[in-house]
């Protein structure tokens, strides 16, 4: 039997050494953590002690049974050197009190100068969270740094009354308001400025000051209502016009922007010339590639360029049919290779047209017009171009 003995031996070693490895190398980790973690905390560096402005401090919570099993995230705000808080509050996750997103698992709550009971120093802020069952997170703590008084905030711009559209061509005057309000008292607010952009220029054209002084339209002296007075002789065309409106406090710090655009129309409008066809009168088909033609016209509008709407051809073939694409829009797009413009914006319009090989042989007529906004139209011009083989 010494066989079967050294078998039951080698077996009994061979379950030892199996469960020795499965005690020390298990290659499963469970993880056991239950609590909560927090991370990222973000506290305001510089509080003033008499500001009412609302700060956000948030923390982003981890909980390994989620977010809903979070039961409190409290902070406490505590004076360096002292042990009594100034402030204690649980902060949220609801969409309320600065948080942005609910049930993220970023926490929030907002906070003013109050807190500091008009102390001023370093303050020390601690958030810690804990779950349903009890179990505590981990602590992070940031310095608050409260400093006297009250820190300055630019002017605000409430409201701009301004009119929608100003007639070019009827000499008047108009009237823009513009609403002020500052945190710190209406005597904060320095000054109220406004800037003129014409169409299509990148800065302003006239800088003007409004008033809050009772006169020159203003109706109410001091009611945080600015005024000032406009000419229509601004406006030289039927295009969009902005007024740039800012804000400047007192300590030199200005408020946002606010942009009112105007449209200047025109009450009695007067239609579009078109003239200087540019085009030629006779053209030889060429029987093994397409033959180009470049054709250009110029236009002008009384209220502007910017007040056409289109320049145009309508073409008719040697039977008098109209070309099936009839009629055709011309470009002032400065793009050579499509259109064979020159110069963008300049009043003259071009287009390239093709005859391809086999074009049938005659005179084609072109009748040339162009359209302002007002849907007046100009002057027409017509031109034969005699195709031939």
């Amino acid at each position: 039997m010494p066989v079967n003995r050294t078998i039951r031996s080698f077996v009994i070693h061979l379950f030892l050494l199996v469960l020795f490895f499965s005690c020390t190398q298990n290659p499963i980790q469970v993880d056991v953590r239950v609590s909560p973690e927090l991370s990222e905390l973000i506290v305001p560096a510089l509080v003033y002690n008499q500001s009412a402005r609302k700060h956000v401090i948030s923390v982003k919570v981890v909980d390994p049974q989620g977010v809903a099993d979070i039961s409190q995230v409290s902070l406490t705000i505590t004076k360096a050197g002292e042990s009594v808080p100034a402030l204690q509050k649980n902060l949220v996750d609801d969409g309320t009190q600065g948080d942005i997103i609910p049930k993220d698992g970023v926490f929030a709550a907002q906070i003013d100068g109050n807190f500091a009971g008009g102390e001023v120093g370093e303050f020390r802020a601690a958030a810690s969270a804990t779950d349903l069952s009890g179990n505590q997170s981990n602590t992070l703590e940031a310095t608050i740094t409260v400093a006297a008084g009250a820190e300055n905030l630019p002017p605000e711009i409430k409201n701009v009354s301004a009119p929608s559209s100003v007639a070019v061509d009827v000499p008047s005057d108009f009237i823009v308001q513009v609403e002020i309000t500052d945190p710190n008292g209406l005597e904060d607010v320095l000054l109220v400025r406004s800037e003129f952009f014409p169409p299509a220029h990148p800065t302003p054209t006239k800088v003007d000051t409004l008033n809050d002084d009772g006169l020159n339209g203003d109706i109410e002296a001091g009611d945080g209502v600015y005024t000032a007075t406009f000419s229509s002789s601004q406006f030289r065309e039927a295009a969009d016009y902005f007024l740039r409106i800012v804000a400047e406090d007192r300590a030199g710090d200005f408020s946002a922007a606010a942009v009112a655009g105007i449209r200047g129309v025109f009450l009695n409008p007067r239609a579009p010339v078109i003239s200087n066809l540019v085009a030629p009168d006779t053209v030889r088909v060429d029987p093994n590639q397409v033959v180009q033609i470049l054709m250009t016209i110029d236009a002008s509008d009384p209220q502007g360029l910017s007040d056409i709407d289109f320049v145009r051809f309508r073409s008719f073939l040697p039977d008098g049919r109209e070309a099936t694409d009839s009629p055709f829009e011309m470009a002032d797009d400065g793009n050579r290779a499509r259109s064979g413009d020159l110069i963008a914006g300049d009043g003259t319009y071009s287009i390239i047209i093709n005859l391809p090989p086999g074009t049938t042989p005659g005179n084609f007529r072109f009748v040339f017009e162009a359209k302002d906004k007002s849907n007046l139209f100009s002057n027409q011009i017509e031109h034969i171009i005699t195709v031939i083989q």
